[in-house]
This record gives C-alpha cells, structure tokens and sequence, in this order.
C-alpha cells in the first residue's frame, strides 16, 4: 500500500466533535490510520498524539479556506507533529494556491474528498488520493441512485490513475475485502468508531445509537447530513455544530452523525477488538 503506512488499508475517517487524540491513539495502535480535525485545540491534540505515538500516519480533515488565512502557521504545526496527510473539505479550484504552498512546503499527501465521481484532471498534480464518500455514509451526502460500488467503478473511470479511498456504510470484513479486491486503496469507516469504547461520545448515547438502524436515520438540513436526532436544536451553522456537541455529550439531546453501519453495532466495542473483526478476511 504506497499511500498509507499503516499495516490496514483502514482508515478512521474523520468526524467533528469526535475524532480526537484519544481515539487517535487507539487507531494508530490498532493498525490502522488514525485522523483528527483541525478545530480551536488542534496542536494539543497533535501533541498528545505524537506523544503516545511518535510514528505512524494521521489524516488532518481541513477546509482550505480556513488554512488559508494562517497558512504559515498550519505549516509549521504540519511539520512539527509529522502530519502525513491533509483531507481537504469544500474544495474548489480556487484554492490551487493553497495546494501550491502545501506541497512545496510540507512532505504531505492531499485526499481530496468528493461527494460523487468527477474529473479531477486539471487538478491532477495537486492530489495524491481521492476519499469516495458514499451515499451510506454519515454526515453530508449526495443520493444519486447509484450503489456505493457503482459509484467507485464510475470514480475509478475518471480517476486519472489516483488512488481512491472508499468511504462510508462500510462495517464488515467482507465488504472492505470487496472494494480492495476492486481497486480501491483504502476504505474509511467512521461509525463504527464513533461508537467504540474510546470515542468520546457519551456513554448512554452510546448505547441507545446500536439500538438504531439506518432506517432511524433522516437526512438533516439543506446540506442532507445524515444522522439520528435526539433532540431539535438552534444551529448557528450549516454543520449543525451545537447539536453535534449536545449530541456528543449529553445522554438524550442533540444529534449524532450515523451511517448505514450501525445495521452492524450490537455491542460498544474496543477499537481494537473491531479491527480485529474487520480484517479477519484480509
């Protein structure tokens, strides 16, 4: 595997209000390639990460529009804590200047994630990978009609030889060996993790979301993200970020990011005793 050096071709995507250094930690010891999101705390985190794991990979999730105005800054937080790769988010062509200054300046790989298959070729020598989001997946989406598969072979057409990572609704050994088996890099998963002993998710919460399925799932807001809500509340932005931290802290408010793997959680698990069952097949 050229684009992770990670001894799984999995990677725990990254989620809002929950991807920390903590979980971080339990990824990178698992085998598997942890992340975390640039947020107002983010070199605490990078420390407390690198301090337990001086080694291995860690995806950074980041809009390029907020690494823009502190470039010089998220730089040297890139090469001081060894981030491997960037995940970018609400890319555009616009900010071929940002990619620019990253890849002269920092030894790093860039995913761009993308909602549904497109042409990246004028973009091409920017990016190293692209993250496939599915439709199965949490948070925002893009229904087109097509199955996850049908979407990967699609991307794979037009992919100009880019590695793709697939990512979403993924929850069992078998399905990750089938997109590997088709090409893919990697695969992410997220609520599978989401809900492991480590996240930082409220326990109780925890445990009422594996007596969920995806069918509990609705489609929140204008930007169609999916989740389960548990209560309405006041959101000041387009991520729902007040709900998502009542959602992550509270035992009955708020709302949780889900996909369609919770059809597979029964059981608030260790990360390491999911991997275990993730790759049995590989």
């Amino acid at each position: 595997m050229s684009l992770f050096n990670s001894q799984y071709p999995i990677i725990c995507t990254p989620m809002t209000f929950v991807s920390d250094a903590r979980l971080a930690i339990a990824c990178n010891r698992a085998g598997i390639v942890p992340s975390l999101v640039i947020n107002s705390n983010l070199e605490e985190q990078l420390k407390e990460f690198r301090d337990s794991c001086p080694k291995g990979d860690l995806v950074l999730a980041a809009e390029p529009q907020r690494m823009q105005k502190n470039l010089i800054h998220f730089i040297t937080l890139f090469k001081k804590y060894e981030v491997s790769h960037i995940q970018l988010l609400n890319n555009s062509n616009s900010n071929t200047n940002t990619l620019k200054s990253l890849k002269s300046e920092v030894d790093i790989k860039i995913i761009y994630k993308s909602l549904q298959p497109r042409d990246l070729s004028e973009m091409i020598s920017y990016y190293d990978a692209i993250d496939l989001k599915s439709p199965d997946a949490a948070s925002r989406v893009r229904v087109t009609g097509q199955t996850t598969m049908e979407r990967f072979l699609e991307q794979k057409d037009k992919s100009q030889n880019l590695p793709i990572i697939v990512t979403g609704g993924i929850s069992t050994s078998s399905e990750i060996k089938m997109y590997l088996d088709a090409g893919a890099e990697a695969v992410g998963l997220g609520t599978m993790f989401a809900l492991s002993e480590e996240s930082r998710i409220n326990s109780d919460k925890k445990l009422e979301m594996i007596k969920k399925s995806f069918s509990d799932v609705m489609s929140i807001g204008k930007n169609r993200m999916n989740g389960i809500v548990f209560s309405k509340t006041s959101d000041t932005d387009d991520n729902h970020s007040d709900g998502l931290k009542l959602g992550r802290d509270t035992k009955d408010q708020g709302v949780i990011w889900a996909g369609k793997a919770l059809n597979n959680i029964t059981a608030i698990e260790s990360v390491q005793k999911i991997v275990n069952k993730l790759t049995k097949d590989l």
